[in-house]
C-alpha cells in the first residue's frame, strides 16, 4: 500500500495556491469562477493518477472512487475560497482526502470535492 507523501501534499497545496494568489497572500478562487474550475480539473487529474475514476455530479461536485459499485465512505472538502481566503482553507482537506484514498487502494473510500462551498 502506498504511503501518504508529505512532499506531494505540500507541492499540491502550492499548485492550488498558484492558480489564483490573493492580493494579501491568501487564495482567491471564488465559487463558479474559472479559478475554481481549474482547481477542480487539477484535482480530477491527481485522482486519475491515483487510480480513481473522477466524475462531476449534476451540481458540479467532484467525486472520485475506484469503482462506482457498492457503498463508499467519502471524505474531502472544497477548492473555492472567499476573496483572498485562507491559503489552505478547503485545499488541505481535499489534498489529504486524496492522499488517504490513494494510500488505501482496497478500501471503499471516495474523494468528494464540493463545488461552490463558499457561496
Amino acid at each position: 500500500m502506498p504511503s501518504p507523501d508529505p512532499r506531494r501534499v505540500a507541492a499540491r497545496l502550492q499548485e492550488l495556491w498558484e492558480i489564483a494568489r490573493g492580493p494579501a497572500g491568501g487564495a482567491d478562487r471564488p465559487a463558479w469562477s474559472p479559478a475554481e474550475a481549474t482547481a477542480m480539473a487539477m484535482v480530477a487529474g491527481w485522482a486519475r493518477e491515483a487510480g480513481l475514476q473522477p466524475a462531476l455530479d449534476p451540481h458540479g461536485n467532484l467525486w472520485a472512487a475506484r469503482s462506482a459499485d457498492g457503498p463508499v465512505a467519502s471524505s474531502g472538502s472544497h477548492v473555492d475560497t472567499v476573496p483572498d481566503g485562507g491559503r489552505y482553507d478547503g485545499a488541505l482537506g481535499t489534498v489529504l482526502a486524496l492522499e488517504a484514498a490513494a494510500a488505501a487502494p482496497d478500501a471503499p473510500i471516495a474523494l468528494l470535492v464540493c463545488a461552490a462551498e463558499e457561496a
